[in-house]
């Protein structure tokens, strides 16, 4: 028998404990998953402002310099673009969905931390604030 139909022939309480447990499970793995962005974060720092990983290209400016919006604001580490190809391939998402997911990931980590541990604890979900 499949777990689908084991599933289908629940009484209502263990159907909604089987409902309440999978969503514990998912916000497990969410809160996971955000804390492994993180580290992979860790692991790429910028050493060179050139490149740093930017919410848009950056632009150059007359001096030569590179201007580019930071992913996420102050407070918040810089990570490489190469690490943003990287995750947005390990992921199978956009280039754009990866920046989004550091940047926002950043920022709920280093700018938010109340809210980050919140999230840690499965006390909050990410995005439901």
């Amino acid at each position: 028998m499949s777990d689908t139909a084991t599933l289908l022939d629940l009484d209502a309480t263990t159907a909604l404990e089987s409902v309440v447990r999978e969503q514990r499970v998912a916000a497990r793995a969410e809160a996971n998953r955000l804390a492994a962005v993180v580290a992979f974060c860790d692991c790429h720092p910028v050493v060179d402002v050139h490149d740093v990983a930017a919410a848009w290209p950056a632009d150059a400016s007359l001096d030569g310099e590179v201007a580019a919006p930071p992913l996420a604001g102050e407070g918040c580490p810089q990570v490489t673009e190469d690490a943003v190809h990287e995750l947005s391939a390990a992921l199978g998402i956009s280039h754009h969905a990866a920046l989004g997911l550091v940047g926002k990931t950043l920022e709920l980590r280093f700018r938010l931390p109340r809210l980050w541990r919140l999230v840690q604890d499965l006390t909050s979900r990410p995005g439901r604030h």
